[in-house]
């Protein structure tokens, strides 16, 4: 039985999908633009995201959105540093949510995002909106077309999310591991798309 994630990693998950769902698919922190996110067999945890107004029903139903195959457990572990397993996976028609646990460590996580359709306007809009929640938000250079670093300290943990676009992909991770790993994970991904 898998155990729920850690509250602090939910919350930061939440503010993440909350600003690149406001700012990428128009949808709203209400039942119409909420998505499920499923992040244990026996649990589900409600984030408004790129997703749409998909259901779990359409999800599982056809090919919306690109695929998590892009970021495996064995890629995201080995690049975080964890032994993970997953991904649990949501999909809408223009965005895929992967998310990854490690079974002895509900503070070792990691959750990618890859969404399709994005242009400089829709990134730079998603950028503000980290910025507009008070987490610290700074340029990454040599990363896609354009990335940024959004981090939240809540408590003892820390939660880095990377957002990158390469042309009309855009890629988020989100992670509890130290942040001098990310950027390399998303070096990866994006060299798949």
């Amino acid at each position: 039985m898998s155990r729920p994630r850690h509250p602090l990693v939910v919350a930061a998950v939440a503010v993440a999908g909350l600003v690149l769902g406001a700012c990428s698919s128009g949808s709203k922190a209400s039942s119409n633009g909420a998505a499920e996110t499923t992040t244990a067999p026996s649990s589900r945890v409600t984030v408004p995201s790129a997703l749409g107004p998909s259901t779990s029903a359409t999800m599982s139903a056809g090919p919306a959105g690109p695929q998590c195959t892009l970021a495996t457990a064995a890629l995201v572990g080995g690049k975080l540093g964890y032994a993970l397993t997953g991904p649990n996976v949501d999909k809408g028609p223009a965005a895929t949510i992967c998310t990854y646990d490690n079974p002895s460590s509900q503070l070792q996580s990691a959750t990618v995002q890859i969404t399709t359709g994005a242009t400089p306007a829709s990134f730079s809009t998603g950028r503000s909106g980290f910025a507009g929640h008070g987490e610290v938000v700074a340029d990454v250079p040599s990363v896609g077309d354009q990335a940024y670093s959004a981090t939240l300290a809540v408590a003892n943990v820390t939660n880095t999310t990377l957002v990158a676009r390469k042309g009309s992909n855009e890629v988020l991770i989100n992670t509890t591991a130290p942040a001098d790993r990310v950027p390399g994970l998303m070096t990866a991904i994006l060299a798949l798309i």
